[in-house]
């Protein structure tokens, strides 16, 4: 959104710069399956902006076990493992 609304200036294409940075920094992108989709609905309404991205992330880190990494104080009251204080 940020590069849309002219906010972000980017050296490459967004394209570009997504695989550049994603498989340059050993990130690989999750898939979003049936069970993230799920558990992202099955999520309590915390905030006002239930869409918020973090919800299919925080879904992600549930469904998969995964370590959620955020500062948001909102985080912590969906029970996932957080690192970040």
């Amino acid at each position: 959104m940020k590069n849309s609304l002219k906010k972000l200036a980017l050296e490459l294409p967004l394209a570009d710069f997504f695989i550049k940075s994603v498989g340059g920094n050993g990130f690989r992108v999750l898939p979003v399956t049936r069970t993230h989709l799920l558990t992202a609905h099955s999520l309590p309404l915390s905030s006002p902006w239930p869409l918020r991205p973090s919800r299919l992330l925080i879904a992600q880190s549930l469904a998969d076990g995964m370590t959620f990494v955020s500062g948001d104080a909102q985080v912590p009251a969906y029970g996932v493992a957080l690192l970040w204080d």
